[in-house]
């Protein structure tokens, strides 16, 4: 069952005062469809038969910002909040296949519901008019159906971002793609190539963190293989993670080897943290196990902090193995309660006491990575005292 509409007060603002001053005025698009769904609205954005020029008169007396005035939208701030303001449109053509080459402004809400992408992101409201909805958007949120305002093969050979937006969708609202606008997704693949690097990756993004993630990837890998590799399982491994982005982009990218997955998220214009992150991850599972405890503290040593991620990658992909990896995450537990030595790092003596004590700095690093093992395999403490004597008897020996 839909929900009412209720408009946060700088947006309710926002109508009031275009409407005062003889104009049109509707909130449109996703703030509409998210909150008939019940959904959080972070930003509302309004639809209006004033011009730029006019909408600046409207709101002389509030701070408004020229966003995008070839586009004939205009960002008005009331009590700190912003909220763009755009002019009814219609669109020219998309030689680019990714925006208009030209934009007319119009004085009429169906020229501008008519331009967008899906039934569901066509529904205008307005407080004193209520809604507008000339696709059947309401209908559809009803029926949980994503379709394609007119025509899906214009709409997709328009711009197409609109692609991945479809599937995006879907993995948030638990949508089903109408079968027509389905079809026509596969139809227009090849308008993906208009698409730059950093949109795909937004989208990739939001689609794989997304409530319904599991099942939408499952069913349109074929299509998000156009801009990344997708696992054969990746919907079944999904299921079974936390929505953190990069333990879900490495169930993604999992059957890559660690390198190519790192070359497939650069294509895609990926954040150097997201990258390495990912590589670590699935190194990681790549790894043969242990549930012994020196085993363990090598791994904390290897991993830090992003061992458990790998240890429920691990679980999704290998859940026959979960009870060693449940042993392997207690020995974690017991590690992080004792404050067990397991880096160079937390090692009680470091490469300046062993030079002092006439260690040659060639030599400082094996020293010191021979001393973690000791320690790590319980031969003997992590006591300074004790290392400086093990260091100087090392010494002696390789003399």
């Amino acid at each position: 069952m839909l929900k009412d509409i209720s408009l946060s007060p700088p947006a309710a603002y926002v109508l009031t005062l275009l409407e005062q001053g003889g104009f049109e005025a509707y909130a449109v698009g996703g703030c509409v469809r998210d909150s008939l769904l019940g959904r959080p609205v972070s930003d509302w954005d309004v639809t209006t038969s004033a011009l730029p020029e006019e909408v600046g008169q409207v709101f002389r007396d509030c701070r408004v910002i020229e966003t995008g005035l070839r586009h004939g939208t205009v960002t008005v701030q009331v009590e700190q909040v912003s909220v763009e303001v755009t002019t009814f449109r219609a669109d020219g053509a998309y030689s680019d296949g990714r925006h208009p080459d030209c934009v007319t402004f119009s004085r009429t809400l169906a020229d501008d519901l008519a331009r967008r992408d899906f039934t569901v992101n066509a529904i205008a409201y307005s407080p004193t008019l209520g809604l507008r909805d000339l696709y059947g958007g309401r209908a559809d949120l009803t029926a949980g159906i994503l379709r394609c305002v007119g025509d899906p093969k214009r709409r997709f050979s328009e711009d197409g971002l609109r692609i991945l937006r479809a599937v995006r969708f879907a993995a948030q609202l638990g949508f089903t793609v109408e079968p027509i606008t389905k079809r026509a997704l596969y139809h227009c693949a090849g308008m993906l190539g208009c698409v730059s690097a950093e949109r795909k990756y937004a989208e990739l993004c939001k689609t794989v963190t997304a409530q319904y993630a599991a099942g939408t990837i499952a069913e349109y890998a074929p299509l998000l293989r156009e801009i990344v590799p997708v696992a054969a399982d990746a919907g079944t491994t999904l299921e079974q993670l936390p929505d953190a982005l990069n333990v879900r982009l490495a169930a993604l990218l999992r059957e890559e080897t660690p390198e190519d997955a790192v070359a497939a998220l650069r294509k895609l214009r990926a954040d150097g943290e997201t990258v390495r992150t990912v590589r670590t991850l699935l190194h990681g599972l790549a790894e043969e196990m242990t549930g012994d405890l020196p085993s363990v503290r090598r791994m904390v040593g290897r991993y830090g902090v992003l061992l458990p991620d790998v240890l429920r990658l691990k679980e999704a992909v290998y859940p026959n193995q979960k009870p060693l990896y449940r042993t392997i995450q207690g020995l974690i537990d017991t590690i992080e309660e004792q404050k067990l030595c397991c880096t160079l790092a937390q090692l009680e003596v470091n490469g300046h006491d062993l030079m002092n004590m006439g260690i040659v700095e060639c030599a400082v690093g094996d020293t010191l990575n021979a001393l973690l093992d000791a320690v790590i395999d319980g031969y003997v403490p992590n006591d300074r005292g004790t290392l400086l004597e093990l260091a100087q008897s090392m010494s002696k020996e390789n003399r």
